[in-house]
C-alpha cells in the first residue's frame, strides 16, 4: 500500500512527454525514477477539436504503471 503523498510532504518526480501539441502524457512516481518499475501514475492528456480530455491506462489512476510503457496502455 502506497503512503499518502500530501500527508507526508513528499515530492513526487515527474516526467512529461509532449508527444505532439494536441497529446501529451505526464508521469509522476513516489518511489523513484526508473521509468522501468511498475510505480508510476500515468496521466493521457489529448486535444480534440477545442476539447482537452485527461485520462488514464485502463481508467485507472494508481501508482501501478509502467512510463517506459505509457504508449502501450489503453486510455479510458
Amino acid at each position: 500500500m502506497y503512503s499518502n503523498v500530501e500527508t507526508h510532504n513528499i515530492e513526487t518526480v515527474m516526467l512529461v512527454d509532449e508527444v505532439s501539441s494536441t497529446e501529451i502524457y505526464i508521469g509522476q512516481s513516489i518511489n523513484g525514477k526508473d521509468p522501468n518499475d511498475n510505480n508510476w501514475k500515468i496521466k493521457r492528456i489529448l486535444q480534440v477539436g477545442s476539447v482537452w480530455t485527461f485520462t488514464f491506462p485502463n481508467g485507472e489512476q494508481k501508482f501501478d504503471f509502467i512510463w517506459g510503457q505509457r504508449f502501450s496502455y489503453t486510455y479510458g
